[in-house]
């Protein structure tokens, strides 16, 4: 894990880095940075030299990030504050630099070549190093969970799969993690569809995490660089994750104790579908192309024949489309035909997640039954995992 660093201020010190590197970490930084919502005034950014190393470290009231500049040795320990848009803006493009901090000015020039320049720092305070000692060596009385490759390639396919756009509010959806007894479950919902996925996990410690979408694919990026386990720590202050050449720290997400079983739940309740066929590749292209006119004002419009004959159309201004299909295994409770009415927004964020499959299991569900709207449908799975996909119809 990421080794003990000591920090020290009023120091000269110097280095020299390709500068993608350095502004590649902070670029990182400044991702973990956006993540709060306070004013640009309480978010401060350093570069740390400390036993040898470099980093970028960055914080704000709800965030914390240090990270390694890889390739970069040191000789002498020091720290030094900084804008990241003006230093960005000078090392772009730029090769191997070599820099020099003294009395409160960092000038860097190229090593071949004859580019220069200076920047004017920021000065450290008495108030940051105190905050980022604390933060580098938090009093938590929570363990570390280690987060194997294995079990994060799994929940990298469950977020995949509950990775939902809210279509109606511009919300985010967050995302419900759970580990219990080996087995993964990741959902996300909103009024309107949902997403289940669930898989069988070796050696996993047990834990629950609410959390967006991009919150995770930002922690994500950080251990798919390092390419090594990380330990995760969570508590109802914040979720730091520590690897070898970083630290991150975000706020919690604050969930109802009930939030990680109300998808596995409502999928659970969804029994005796009126409606069972299969979408085959033919459909699936015929979906595909639909996409490509649909929008906010227009509704995908399905018909289910109890012969297997199935008919797609959808119209817009910008022109219309129609194909039928027949499908294999159709079966319609008590009636000979169906037709119904999708939100083709809502039916391309569920169908692209499974369009990959030759075929596509669909169900739909009337409100008929008890606690549930109507709704259809899709499925997949393969040997170790299932995932399920929900969203809501409109009976013509």
């Amino acid at each position: 894990m990421l080794k003990k660093i000591s920090i020290k201020t009023g120091a000269s010190f110097g280095f020299v880095c390709e500068s993608s590197k350095l502004s590649g970490a902070i670029t990182k930084a400044l991702t973990v940075s956006s993540f709060s919502n306070s004013a640009d005034s309480e978010k401060h950014h350093f570069i740390l030299s400390s036993k040898g190393n470099l980093y970028v470290i960055g914080y704000s009231p709800e965030t914390f990030i240090i990270i390694q500049v890889p390739n970069v040795e040191t000789e002498k320990d020091g720290i030094l504050g900084f804008t990241p848009g003006i230093l960005q803006g000078l090392i772009k493009n730029r090769k191997e630099l070599e820099f020099s901090f003294n009395k409160g000015q960092l000038d860097f020039k190229a090593i071949k070549g004859k580019y220069s320049a200076n920047i004017e720092t920021i000065a450290v305070t008495d108030d940051h190093v105190p905050h980022i000692e604390r933060m580098l060596n938090p009093k938590s009385k929570t363990k570390a969970s280690s987060m194997s490759g294995s079990l994060l390639e799994e929940i990298r396919k469950g977020v995949k799969c509950a990775d939902l756009r809210d279509f109606y509010n511009d919300e985010q959806i967050l995302c419900a993690i759970r580990v219990k007894k080996n087995t993964l479950d990741v959902s996300a919902h909103d009024n309107f569809h949902m997403s289940y996925y669930k898989a069988q996990v070796e050696d996993a410690n047990d834990f629950e995490l609410a959390i967006p979408v991009n919150t995770f694919k930002l922690i994500d990026r950080f251990i798919s660089d390092e390419k090594e386990d990380a330990d995760f720590f969570l508590d109802n202050k914040q979720f730091r994750i520590v690897g070898k050449t970083y630290m991150v720290t975000l706020p919690p997400v604050q969930v109802d104790e009930d939030y990680f079983d109300r998808v596995p739940g409502y999928i659970q309740s969804l029994k005796n579908p009126l409606v069972q066929l299969k979408f085959n590749a033919e459909a699936i292209r015929t979906v595909d192309n639909m996409f490509t006119i649909a929008d906010d004002e227009t509704r995908l419009s399905l018909t289910v024949q109890k012969s297997g004959t199935v008919g797609i159309s959808l119209a817009t201004e910008s022109g219309k489309i129609s194909d039928g299909f027949k499908s294999k295994k159709v079966s319609i409770d008590g009636m000979d035909k169906v037709s119904f009415m999708i939100d083709p927004r809502i039916f391309a964020d569920l169908f692209g997640k499974v369009r990959d499959r030759k075929e596509v299991p669909m169900r739909l569900f009337s409100k008929r039954n008890k606690g549930v709207s109507s709704c259809f449908m899709i499925s997949g799975s393969t040997e170790t995992s299932k995932s399920f996909l929900v969203g809501t119809y409109y009976e013509e």
